[in-house]
């Protein structure tokens, strides 16, 4: 006889406690092509009570509310469990007898001091209680739905004075009395729970501190623009040599100078030099702006000048059209590499969009400049300027009396050395006066001799690449030295293609031992030499400049490459890079891209293969398909069966419109379908989590030895079982379906390992023993959770780091895809003691930070057995 199916509350379920308070967490990730559904559902303290009274329950029994007089859920949080993939049917998987809650002996915070809850926190759902458990599996406390709420008042940081202030106004009737409340914060405090905030640290991870630091940046480049602009509008008219008509660059990104809207006003200054009537008729000295709010009225049109990339399309839409709601003469130029180029596509942007005056194609400096220099005779007439003397600059497009005009395509510029600096020429003298330039791009060349279909570079550069002069180069690398600039990203489609690229990276060490400054180089390095890389590498590296390296591979498969039209570095001379870069004691990533044509489920899964077998991390993206690249054309859309979930480029509606659609992505073509799609975006997010934050890297190596399994299968055959069998497995699952969209613990690691070992030896077929038990171990030791009592010294019977040096070893000899066969057996050797570390403080500040696809996360804490950790994760 078979049991009634009842729904219940997954075992899997979690309340994971952030800066923001109490939450459930969505369980298995919705698809990328459906980016507007919910992560996250907020608690309120009735949400608590519920959750606690629906552990071990049917959920027809408690939905409705009860006979004791318990009110029913909202039905919000009903629909959210359902929609997190939270409720499963049938009779619950038998659960072990609870654990025994810990005396509460409570120790008493120092007076005065705030104190606050190590973030994130995660509680597993008991009966009429919520459990936190310590890295070892051991129950650390069982906190009421009161008393979880509560503590929740410590999500930032406060005295015990103000905590019980704070629950007083939020919970009301139901908050704790003064006696009981000092009770409870001594026992969280001594135990561990919530912890002393030094007022030395802002923050207890990476991600509320690098939001921080970005506002208060955005806010003094806002408050010096602002200066300058009241300063401008002080101004009487007829100032001498400064044309009427003011010109304003717009950034929307924060304290990043823009470079492309640089290199545009600087061009239209040095083409005024040549025509007097541009000086005559504008305002050229550098006026930013960073809020439509800031704009100020002018008595002749002013002119405000866009760059939009796929990041800032939307955001530079939205400007555009609140400063016309603000100053309808405003003139508002569009370029970029986001603004479309096909001729259909041309005149749907500007028809959808009128609150664009005139959109530059292809490269900006040369059409700006002409353009500028057209619209001089007119800009200051009572009519307002004449757009129809436009229609002889190359390179434009533009309304006129209800009419699309698009001109001329312009022929590329030849000598990209003759366009003028920004930084050289005082046009981004603004950022450097906030003292906090984290990040500027600079260009050493221009061009990409490459035509891959995903991609707008090659076509939008028009393929040749061209060079800028090398001092001027040196130049303005020494301009961000001196300003302190943090980061350079080298906008180069291949850094490392010509032989003077040694020389720029000697010039930037040189320039970091004498400034201190620039930390850190980020580019893209040449796609299919590695001619000058090694050098290159060998220079940033010992110079602390170079942090990790990244080879945009995008696929290995020669099929798939073959149909986006792309040629990757033969395999051998990728091997060997790798190589230097083990050796070095640095990270090497590698870009994999996700929905190419070509693709299918089977060569995606092993071009991650491809990535464990090189001990290289992936960042796995998704394909999305830009407006200008070749990918966008109709032949060759119709050739593949190019299916996205919207049209490319910006949607026209808004900012928050658009981040509800989401990106125009490649979710199916003539190799996959949608189903496969869903498929693979499963499997990168478990792969990302269980190899490149190493939650399965060892206990994965140790299989393959065993059983000849290679890595990517065991990932996948455990994402499987525990899809198929919901509930059996709750932590395990939790793990491979949920935490890579949390990036938390999941309850505690200890319960991960537990399961995980249930399913090697009964499922997998790995033999019990003290072998499994020391990778286990070994696997269980490495991952980071916020409050780990470390360092850590653990005894282990047979000495792990040695075979793990032995396996690298037989990878760096050549066998990287059958290692296996020529490396000795875990159970072969000694016993050895195994210590482990954070001094970087991972396990804090790296945790509950976005999800697995997040590029640049390290879990690694320091042990024999970690991978290279990049520089940058090191200075913070």
């Amino acid at each position: 006889m078979t049991e009634p199916a009842t729904e219940h509350l997954s075992r899997a379920a979690m309340v994971v406690v952030r800066f923001d308070g109490p939450a459930i967490v969505r369980h298995v990730a919705a698809p990328p092509y459906e980016p507007a559904a919910a992560m996250r559902f907020d608690l309120e303290l009735g949400d608590l009570r519920w959750l606690a009274r629906a552990r071990g329950a049917a959920l027809s029994d408690v939905v409705e509310g009860s006979g004791d007089g318990a009110p029913a859920p909202r039905p919000e949080l009903v629909q959210a469990l359902a929609d997190f993939s939270l409720i499963e049917d049938g009779p619950p998987h038998a659960a072990g007898a609870p654990a025994a809650a810990p005396p509460r002996l409570g120790v008493a915070p120092p007076a005065g001091a705030e104190l606050q809850l190590a973030i994130p926190t995660v509680c597993s759902i008991g009966t009429n209680t919520f459990d936190l458990f310590g890295h070892d599996g051991q129950l650390a406390a069982s906190l009421s739905p009161v008393e979880l709420a509560v503590a929740c008042s410590f999500c930032s940081p406060r005295t015990t004075e103000d905590s019980f202030i704070e629950q007083s106004s939020r919970l009301g009737a139901e908050a704790l009395d003064a006696e009981h409340h000092r009770d409870l914060v001594a026992f969280l405090f001594g135990s561990g729970l919530v912890r002393e905030h030094s007022s030395g640290r802002v923050s207890t991870n990476k991600e509320e501190e690098g939001l921080r630091i970005g506002i208060l940046a955005t806010m003094r480049l806002r408050a010096n623009t602002a200066a300058l602009l009241d300063e401008l509008k002080a101004e009487p008219a007829g100032q001498p040599g400064v044309g009427p008509a003011k010109v304003f660059g717009v950034q929307v990104a924060g304290n990043v100078p823009p470079l492309s809207t640089g290199m545009v006003m600087a061009s239209v200054q040095a083409a005024a030099l040549e025509h007097p009537e541009i000086a005559r008729s504008f305002d050229l000295r550098p006026h930013w702006i960073i809020d439509p709010d800031d704009a100020i009225a002018t008595e002749h049109p002013s002119i405000y000048l866009f760059t939009n990339y796929i990041w800032s399309h939307e955001q530079n839409l939205d400007f555009s059209r609140a400063l016309k709601e603000r100053h309808p003469n405003a003139i508002t130029i569009h370029g970029g590499p986001d603004c479309p180029t096909y001729p259909r596509d041309t005149e749907i942007y500007l028809r959808n969009n009128p609150q664009v005056d005139i959109m530059v194609r292809g490269e900006g400096e040369q059409t700006a400049a002409e353009l500028f220099k057209a619209l001089a005779p007119t800009i200051t007439s009572s009519g307002g300027p004449d757009l129809s003397v436009l229609r002889d600059v190359p390179g434009l497009a533009f309304q006129l009396d209800g009419e699309i005009v698009r001109t001329d395509d312009r022929e590329r510029i030849t000598d990209v050395g003759a366009t003028p600096s920004p930084f050289l020429s005082g046009i981004f003298d603004v950022f450097a006066e906030t003292g906090d330039i984290t990040l500027a791009i600079i260009e050493t060349n221009r061009g990409c001799p490459y035509g891959c279909t995903f991609c707008d570079w090659g076509s939008s550069t028009n393929s040749r690449i061209r060079k800028f002069d090398i001092e001027r180069v040196y130049a303005e690398f020494e301009w961000c030295a001196r300003n302190r600039v943090e980061r350079v990203f080298l906008a180069d489609a291949n850094f490392g293609i010509f032989s003077r690229d040694v020389d720029i990276a000697h010039h930037m060490v040189g320039l970091k031992e004498k400034y201190g400054y620039p930390k850190r180089l980020m580019t893209n390095y040449a796609k299919n030499t590695v001619k000058h890389l090694r050098e290159i590498v060998e220079i940033l590296a010992k110079g602390d400049v170079l942090s990790e390296g990244l080879l945009s591979l995008q696929t290995m498969d020669d099929a798939t490459l073959s149909t986006i039209r792309r040629s990757n570095i033969k395999l051998e001379k990728y091997e060997a890079l790798a190589k230097e870069f083990h050796e070095a004691e640095m990270p090497l990533f590698v870009d994999l891209m996700l929905g190419l044509p070509g693709q299918t489920v089977e060569s995606f899964r092993n071009d991650l293969q491809q990535c464990v077998d090189r001990e290289v991390n992936a960042k796995v993206h998704t394909t999305e398909l830009l407006v200008n690249s070749p990918m966008n054309n109709p032949a060759y859309r119709d050739e593949h069966q190019v299916v996205t979930t919207r049209a490319p480029g910006p949607t026209g509606k808004g900012t928050a419109a658009a981040a509800l659609l989401g990106p125009s992505l490649v979710v199916s073509t003539s190799t996959f379908t949608r189903e496969d799609y869903r498929d693979m975006d499963l499997m990168r997010r478990s792969y990302l989590l269980l190899e490149n934050l190493g939650v399965m890297r060892h206990v994965s190596r140790f299989v393959r030895r065993e059983m000849g399994t290679p890595e990517v299968e065991l990932m996948e055959t455990v994402r499987h079982l525990v899809t198929r069998d919901r509930g059996r497995w709750p932590m395990l699952e939790a793990t491979v379906l949920a935490v890579p969209n949390h990036l938390v613990p999941p309850v505690s690691w200890a319960f991960y390992i537990d399961e995980l070992r249930e399913v090697l030896v009964g499922q997998v077929g790995v033999a019990a023993g003290s072998a499994l038990e020391t990778v286990l171990a070994v696997q269980h030791a490495v991952l980071p959770a916020p409050g780990r009592d470390l360092p850590l010294k653990i005894e282990l019977a047979h000495d792990y780091p040695a075979w793990y040096g032995s396996v690298m070893k037989a990878k760096d000899d050549g066998h990287l895809h059958d290692w296996e066969t020529v490396v000795g057996r875990l159970e072969d050797l000694g016993p050895t003691t195994f210590e482990v570390d954070d001094p970087h403080d991972v396990a804090s500040r790296s945790m509950g930070i976005g999800t697995s696809l997040y590029p640049y996360l390290d879990w690694e804490l320091q042990s024999p057995v970690a991978r290279a950790m990049p520089a940058h994760h090191r200075d913070n």
